[in-house]
């Protein structure tokens, strides 16, 4: 996790927004589209209550 951090500071970008945009570009998809599955998976999480006291 150094290497991102360091990356994305030096950028000023969130480690985050990095690691979204790599994906983008490696998988060809819509930034749009990976923040929406994102979403989907948090929502799912907190519905199982797997994410309790985060």
């Amino acid at each position: 996790m150094d290497k991102p951090t360091t990356i994305s500071d030096m950028l000023q970008l969130s480690p985050l927004t990095l690691f979204t945009l790599t994906l983008s570009v490696e998988r060809g998809e819509p930034i749009e589209m990976l923040v929406q599955r994102l979403h989907a998976n948090i929502q799912d999480l907190q519905g199982s209550g797997a994410l309790k006291g985060l």
